[in-house]
């Protein structure tokens, strides 16, 4: 039996009346699916990097599509934009069908695009649709960060430097570097990543940030990873014409130190030659090869003459361990180079427990120092005794400074 819509007066089916309690082009007009906050959207795109933004939006932050291709764009800032900002829409379905496209070529500063939105109910055994038209309006311009490089725009540099030439340099330069990418692409400087530019200069590597409080946070962060000496400056570069305050720009000498695990430096107290075990800014965690004992001493207390052995270019002997005399306290050692014997103290430190085994040391003013066997064990203790790993420390660690302004890799960071 048919009933009568009590809007239109249009003849409805039982059914129809039942669900909409009016026909359903009435509960359509009355209920729609969705509506629009306005039917059209101005976006800005960057030719370079196809970031896009909203020109509506007050704080014009620009956004990294998933995909760069002009079409994706669009799309990523009509669900950005329109969709995502429609009362109820995470229970509906919507999808996009462009009804006109300009060309590429086509003149006119901003283009006109214009496509159909439709919505579908989700999980509704009749699903009710709707459409709306939308006209999207594009521009192309240069994003912030693509501007910010094209000119070299900067306010801190962190120039790497290697404080003495080792084989182990280059590649902890590198790390370095790549450490310093990751803590900028975790923060950005005005809705853009802070890095305008990596340039390779004699010695080391420059690189400028736009933002003065990233500069200072990379540099804290490369202080407790890194054994380095640090030396903070500024340029005077110009004076602001709004408040007449100078602006400077603030350089982070950073240069790495020439201290490594498996080195051997003189302690400078005692003058006995120790293995270095582990090595921050703050502190350097040695290990006696005339005691065994674990010592720690400030990076500044040693120089580039403190060294008496380098662990990725010098030589260490190796002996065989022939018999152990541990009534005497003592080893019989043969030399598998020259296969002379000689006689050393059996100190626990050293980790010899039985013969037939081999030993590595080197010679250094007429003495033999012996290198322990497991020097991992001995680092374990300073972990568990110190608290603390490469991470840790965050002394002043002050060291000389690394480096000119604009890379020129001379002796000190731009005045």
């Amino acid at each position: 039996m048919n009933r009568f819509c009590p809007i239109c007066s249009k003849t409805v089916s039982l059914d129809e009346i039942k669900r909409y309690k009016t026909c359903k082009a009435c509960y359509d007009k009355e209920h729609p699916l969705f509506t629009l906050g306005k039917g059209s959207l101005a976006i800005q795109i960057c030719p370079t990097c196809m970031r896009y933004r909203s020109i509506d939006e007050e704080d014009k932050a620009w956004n990294v599509p998933a995909v760069k291709a002009y079409k994706e764009v669009w799309i990523q800032a009509i669900y950005q934009f329109i969709v995502a900002r429609i009362p109820g829409h995470e229970k509906l379905d919507f999808f996009i069908d462009f009804k006109h496209e300009p060309g590429v070529l086509d003149s006119g500063r901003k283009k006109v695009v214009w496509l159909e939105l439709a919505g579908r109910e989700r999980d509704e055994a009749e699903p009710r649709e709707a459409t709306a038209m939308v006209q999207l309006l594009y521009s192309v311009g240069t994003c912030n960060e693509c501007a910010q490089k094209r000119v070299g725009y900067h306010n801190s540099v962190i120039q790497l430097r290697a404080g003495m030439k080792r084989a182990k340099s280059d590649a902890m330069i590198e790390q370095m570097r790549h450490d310093v990418e990751l803590l900028a692409a975790q923060t950005h400087f005005h809705g853009t990543a802070p890095v305008t530019s990596i340039e390779r200069v004699p010695g080391g590597v420059d690189i400028k940030l736009a933002s003065k409080k990233l500069g200072k946070v990379v540099a804290g962060q490369l202080r407790k990873k890194y054994c380095v000496g640090i030396k903070e400056s500024f340029k005077l570069v110009g004076v602001d014409k709004g408040t007449g305050a100078d602006l400077t720009r603030q350089f982070y000498g950073i240069r790495l130190l020439p201290f490594f695990p498996g080195d051997v430096l003189l302690l400078p107290r005692s003058g006995e030659p120790c293995l270095v075990l582990k090595t921050t800014s703050a502190m350097i965690h040695l290990l006696s090869l005339a005691s065994g004992k674990v010592e720690h001493a400030k990076p500044e207390a040693f120089t580039e003459e403190s060294i008496v052995f380098r662990s990725e270019t010098d030589q260490l002997s190796q002996f065989q361990v022939v018999s152990l005399d541990e009534a005497d306290g003592t080893m019989n050692l043969m030399d598998l180079a020259t296969y002379e014997e000689r006689v050393e103290a059996l100190r626990p430190w050293l980790g010899v427990e039985a013969d037939g085994g081999t030993i590595t040391g080197f010679h250094f003013a007429d003495s033999l120092y012996l290198i322990p066997l497991a020097p991992g064990d001995v680092d374990a203790h300073v972990d568990a005794s110190c608290g603390g790993g490469p991470d840790d420390g965050g002394g002043d660690g002050d060291g000389d400074g690394a480096g000119d302004e604009e890379g020129s890799g001379a002796d000190g960071p731009g005045e």
